[in-house]
């Protein structure tokens, strides 16, 4: 998708529009008058605590929270979609906004070091090799604020969503790191940077994130039986 800096800009302006008026409506699924807000946030809450500690916990928490915002997204019917429009895809897009392409993150609350994989180059062996941004980047940020951090842009993220227009992401992100599992690492460093500059241009939604309030529970597919089951 070939688009100015001004258009990707706008994009993710009407992106974090569409979050923000839609998020705290009603649920359209399992009805109650639960809002979109108060369901993630304790879901969220309840898969955290259900992946602490664990082997492993790391990425496959992050994958559980992906797929819980994913189902936030349909749930709002507003234009989200995981699939690209004829001509469209881009290699690191995760889902599209009404054919715009947006590369998803995920910051759990306990998350002690703020990398960001673009891509799991090592997990498996034949991963994929990717160093090249092709779509802006939505993180959701269930991390905890760091007010006493000596990375002033730590002190200052909130969590939330942050959106980060194609554009800006090589401008900031100007080298990839590698550990065991990666060769394309974003330093905690330039995830602090991407955060800010969501948060100074207004692209930011932002929400309180309660860690202990799904601490005594476990989700149960089983208690759902076949009502827990959606179509695709």
């Amino acid at each position: 998708m070939t688009l100015s800096p001004q258009e990707h800009l706008e994009k993710c302006r009407e992106v974090k529009r569409t979050i923000e008026s839609a998020i705290d409506m009603p649920c359209r699924l399992g009805g109650g008058g639960e809002t979109r807000r108060a369901r993630l946030l304790f879901l969220a809450s309840v898969l955290q605590n259900m992946s602490a500690g664990s082997k492993g916990a790391g990425l496959s928490g992050g994958v559980a929270q992906e797929n819980l915002w994913r189902e936030m997204l349909a749930d709002m019917d507003v234009g989200f979609s995981d699939t690209p429009p004829p001509g469209g895809a881009t290699k690191d897009a995760d889902y599209y906004f009404k054919g715009y392409p947006l590369s998803h993150k995920t910051l759990g609350y306990n998350s002690q070091s703020a990398q960001l994989a673009l891509a799991w180059s090592k997990n498996p062996k034949e991963g994929i090799q990717r160093t090249e941004f092709e779509s802006s980047m939505l993180i959701l940020s269930f991390r905890k604020q760091r007010k006493k951090s000596p990375d002033q842009n730590w002190n200052t993220a909130r969590q939330g969503v942050h959106l980060i227009p194609l554009h800006i992401l090589p401008q900031i992100v100007t080298e990839f790191d590698d550990n065991n599992k990666s060769d394309s690492i974003i330093k905690q460093e330039y995830v602090g940077q991407l955060i800010a500059y969501s948060q100074t241009n207004s692209l930011s939604v932002y929400f309180d994130f309660d860690y202990t309030l799904g601490e005594p529970y476990v989700l149960s597919y089983w208690r759902n039986g076949r009502g827990g089951a959606i179509p695709k």
